[in-house]
């Protein structure tokens, strides 16, 4: 999938996920699910800004997202340290700094719906999307 197909399905498709209105059958949701459940894989850099009160100034992360279908998923960043989560199938595996130790969050439940929310979202899975928000498309592909 090119870089450029990747970054406005990826947006459309959090604002989707994310936006918590009614359901709404949608063509272009439609194209963009198909799209991304016939993927072999994508490969994207990204780029995170969160702005916190308790912090002066935002955070923002970089890094690369890798997803391999059907449940492999790494984000790995790169500014303004170095960490990596790994997901393989069950297994979810967190490291800080290049040294750090790993440290496994299989079990631990925000861990597994973060990675949940992301599966099916990459995959293109819009039964699972469904059940955890109500997608809706807004807008247009030019916009």
């Amino acid at each position: 999938m090119r870089y450029s197909a990747v970054c406005w399905a990826s947006a459309l498709l959090a604002r989707a996920a994310f936006a918590g209105a009614e359901p709404a059958p949608s063509p272009e949701l439609a194209e963009i699910l198909r799209r991304m459940a016939s993927t072999r894989g994508v490969e994207t850099a990204f780029e995170e800004r969160k702005e916190l009160s308790l912090l002066a100034a935002p955070l923002e992360t970089r890094g690369v997202i890798y997803f391999v279908p059907p449940d492999r998923f790494a984000r790995f960043t790169s500014s303004p340290g170095f960490s990596a989560l790994v997901v393989t199938g069950d297994a979810v595996h967190l490291r800080e700094g290049p040294d750090g130790e790993e440290i496994d969050l299989s079990g631990n439940r925000v861990a597994r719906v973060f990675v949940e929310n992301f599966v099916a979202l990459w995959s293109g899975d819009r039964e699972r999307l469904e059940a955890l928000y109500r997608p809706e498309f807004r807008g247009t592909r030019a916009a």
